[in-house]
């Protein structure tokens, strides 16, 4: 996270505006409200070192750059996140339920204090949710096929040769 963040007060309904008329970028911000975001296509948004919270409901985010962002309680739900970078972001009580995550790169990322592995990302065609860890738990995204585990999995193409790059 950038220690320059400037702190706004922008709505999700203010920046829904902005992106409609051209804006992408909104790297750096300290949202100050929780940002809430449904049904809405949102290709190639810049959320680059920004810090706050909130739920991304049957969202299209193609593209969408999270890189070193500190996203508290974010929830992504039904959301196309295909492409979408999270290299370095600091992810605390995220969710990912029935999300697209092919070639979303996690790289660096930490979810509560564990290293994420890098990478990049599918969701298992056998799970609909990919969960990361709350505070206290010591559950960790596990690669497909290692066994049981947590209703969701994430996996990685280095881990298995047929998995497409």
């Amino acid at each position: 996270m950038a220690a320059s963040a400037q702190s706004t007060d922008l709505t999700s309904t203010e920046i829904v505006r902005l992106y409609a008329a051209g804006r992408r970028d909104f790297a750096g911000l300290e949202f100050t409200c929780s940002l809430d975001f449904e049904g809405l296509e949102m290709m190639g948004i810049r959320f680059h070192d920004c810090w706050f919270d909130g739920h991304f409901i049957d969202c299209c985010l193609v593209d969408a750059d999270f890189d070193g962002a500190s996203i508290k309680t974010v929830d992504f739900v039904r959301c196309d996140l295909r492409g979408d970078s999270f290299r370095r972001a600091l992810i605390d009580a995220g969710e990912f339920r029935g999300c697209s995550m092919a070639g979303a790169d996690f790289a660096g990322a930490t979810a509560m204090g564990k290293r994420l592995p890098g990478g990049n990302y599918r969701r298992s065609a056998r799970n609909d949710a990919t969960r990361l860890p709350r505070t206290g738990s010591s559950s960790r995204p596990r690669p497909s096929g290692s066994g049981p585990g947590p209703a969701t999995r994430l996996t990685s193409p280095r881990s298995t040769s047929a998995s497409p790059r």
